[in-house]
């Protein structure tokens, strides 16, 4: 099961008439599958089998059975739903205080299972199955399609390239182990440094290069030994060190909110089955995220080794990695009438509208975000919170976005947002999106064979 992260469209309400509110869960399901929230595989389904009004008059149907007399019948939709995968979570209901009771708790159920299931997809790997001979613009189209990764090749690569062909032989290979045979097979590598956020391209200017002797992957991450050196320090010998630049890369889809490597999972054995300790125990690299690239590089700092040690056998460690899990799109209609400290909560998010005031020529709207499990929450990282998508909407379906925020809350597990716009109308619907959780994976790697200068 794969996950990517995108923002995703609003959950398609179920008020109204059955014509309007189908026409909205299709035009839901349509941007969804367009943008790849979930890739088809983590569902169980592939694009061509997926018809979006069986899928709509399905769900549709199960809800129904959701609350059959009979109770075998309640059971099997209850269980049928939790298989359709997190997709379902975009045209459930809400639990309500006005269904019955039965209902309210299998409908709890069915989004809490689904949701675990949006969560656990997010530490496993793409893989890729494909199998013969094809140009490198249908492997990168079938990347796509089966991950959610955005490939590209550069578009201003040379238009000799785009002929080239790959033998593919994969079998749910994982992803950067298919972005490494890319190279291999048709010499055509990809570029760190080129394209848009999330993406990643193949063939741009800084693609010129074999892949580096020593990398490896290791689940949803690309590891890469850029260089070594070694610094004898006459005045304070204390510091003399072995000094590693890595290159940590990851899969486009996940947008990671924190990398972090402590130094007491990192391990160091020599050719000679020597063991080392890189820095002390307590210590633990902070690996910079930038949001417009998919990689980022940091130091490893290691003993000053004997003369004699010409190469590590391997360093081993595991990699502390914050992503935001599954989009969740809160809304608030009527401002005006809106109650202060109304809260909405989905998923473990709590969401609170927390009033609105006269800031000089300005509206001022101030939220709140925290979390039910707070061990799955923020931490000390808050920063992501403020690039969470915010906006009001119009009666007419008019868009006003925010025209400045500022911080006016913060707490370990609680962040506070005001947004400034010109106007809020009286009509106007709130519609704010956050991860509903955050999740922290450890991802274990082994880099091996690394010469020593």
């Amino acid at each position: 099961m794969q996950f990517q992260t995108v923002v995703r469209v609003a959950a398609a309400g179920y008020a109204g008439s059955s014509a309007d509110r189908c026409a909205r869960i299709l035009a839901g399901l349509l941007v969804v599958g367009l943008s790849g929230f979930f890739s088809p595989a983590a569902n169980g389904l592939q694009d061509d089998e997926v018809d979006p009004m069986k899928l709509i008059n399905r769900i549709s149907e199960l809800q129904v059975a959701l609350q059959a007399d009979d109770l075998a019948a309640r059971d099997s939709a209850e269980k049928e739903l939790l298989a359709m995968g997190p997709l379902a979570l975009d045209y459930l209901p809400a639990v309500s205080a006005d269904q019955p009771t039965d209902m309210q708790e299998r409908l709890l159920r069915v989004r809490t299972g689904l949701e675990r299931q949006a969560v656990e997809s997010v530490s496993k790997p793409s893989t890729i199955t494909l199998k013969g001979k094809h140009k490198i613009a249908a492997v990168l189209a079938a990347i796509r399609k089966q991950t959610g990764n955005n490939v590209q090749l550069a578009g201003d690569a040379p238009g000799e390239l785009e002929d080239r062909d790959v033998e593919a032989n994969w079998d749910g290979a994982e992803f950067w182990t298919v972005v490494g045979e890319i190279g291999e097979k048709s010499g055509i590598f990809h570029d760190h440094f080129a394209g848009e956020p999330g993406q990643l391209v193949f063939g741009g200017p800084g693609s010129g290069r074999a892949a580096l002797p020593c990398r490896t992957s290791s689940s949803v991450l690309l590891l890469e030994l850029l260089r070594a050196d070694a610094a004898r320090n006459f005045e304070s010998p204390q510091t003399n060190a072995t000094l590693l630049r890595l290159r940590v890369s990851w899969e486009p889809r996940l947008k990671p909110i924190a990398l972090r490597l402590p130094m007491s999972t990192v391990a160091i054995i020599d050719e000679f089955d020597g063991e080392y300790q890189a820095g002390t125990p307590d210590q633990v690299a902070g690996i910079m995220i930038q949001p417009e690239f998919s990689q980022s590089e940091t130091g490893l700092s290691l003993p000053l080794f004997d003369r004699g040690v010409e190469s590590l056998k391997s360093i081993s460690g595991t990699f502390e990695m914050t992503v935001p899990g599954r989009i969740e799109t809160f809304e608030f209609e009527g401002l005006a009438r809106l109650a202060e400290d109304t809260q909405q909560t989905r998923a473990g998010a709590t969401v609170t509208f927390a009033g609105i005031s006269d800031n000089l020529d300005l509206k001022a709207l101030r939220l709140s975000l925290s979390f039910d499990q707070p061990e799955d929450g923020m931490e000390s990282h808050l920063g992501w919170a403020q690039q969470n998508e915010v906006y009001l909407r119009r009666k007419d379906g008019e868009r006003l976005d925010p025209i400045a925020s500022e911080t006016w809350q913060q707490a370990e597990f609680l962040y506070g947002v005001t947004y400034f716009f010109p106007e809020i109308p009286a009509d106007a619907a709130l519609v704010y999106r956050t991860p509903a959780a955050i999740v922290k994976l450890q991802v274990p790697f082994v880099l091996l064979g690394i010469p020593l200068p």
